[in-house]
């Protein structure tokens, strides 16, 4: 990676995101805790500091999970099916107290057992990306590309000039994995602080770290961005 890769990045053409840093994953004791999770909290507090002083917008997923979503179950695959965790108005759903992004336009998919929609047209969309700098999705799998408004929000950043993004959290192998994946899609070039992220397999962490090489993914240091 070439240092001026960094050095370009700008309040105009770069944004961060953070993946999943709710209390079921990051706090020991949460539903379904990740390994050293909370060990990440500091870096990702330097991170964040370093986007408010320049003018970053911040992004982020969490999980918002209902009895009824096919990921939840009570015999786990732990695959594609895992126990109950980050419950919709659960204290495990929010982002842990110390990362709160302020002033967020939630972008909502499913609100309710029942499976019923969130409804957002592009002219509301648009306007509260335009008014709101910092979004948060909810999603109801790994995969953040499963909120149905994603895709269009990211057309919406890349018509006004932002083509970078940083991203962090957890967990390597998991929802850390389908964000970068769903972001390559979108035509994005895609930043990883490597320092900012852990994951629940070893084996599985380095083979998706392997993977984002092979797709040009950029492995940073949270000091290699802090000194520019």
């Amino acid at each position: 990676m070439k240092t001026n890769d960094l050095k370009e990045m700008s309040k105009e053409n770069t944004f961060f995101y953070m993946v999943d840093m709710q209390n079921d994953f990051v706090k020991p004791g949460g539903a379904l805790y990740v390994p050293k999770a909370e060990t990440l909290i500091s870096t990702i507090q330097k991170l964040q500091g370093y986007a408010r002083k320049n003018g970053i917008r911040e992004y982020a997923s969490v999980d918002n999970h209902f009895y009824s979503d096919a990921e939840i179950s009570d015999n786990p695959t732990w695959s594609t099916t895992f126990p109950p965790h980050c419950m919709d108005g659960t204290v495990g759903q929010k982002i842990v107290d110390e990362l709160t992004i302020p002033d967020v336009f939630p972008i909502v998919n499913k609100i309710d057992e029942k499976g019923t929609k969130n409804e957002i047209n592009i002219y509301d969309l648009k306007s509260g990306l335009t008014y709101n700098r910092n979004v948060v999705f909810s999603k109801q799998s790994t995969d953040v590309t499963t909120n149905p408004h994603f895709a269009a929000a990211m057309s919406y950043l890349k018509s006004e000039g932002v083509r970078n993004v940083v991203v962090y959290g957890v967990a390597t192998d998991y929802c850390v994995k389908d964000a970068v994946s769903g972001l390559l899609a979108n035509g994005l070039d895609v930043f990883v602080a490597q320092d900012a992220i852990t994951g629940i397999v070893p084996e599985n962490c380095k083979k998706t770290l392997d993977d984002f090489i092979t797709k040009n993914v950029k492995l940073i240091q949270t000091s290699d961005l802090l000194s520019q």
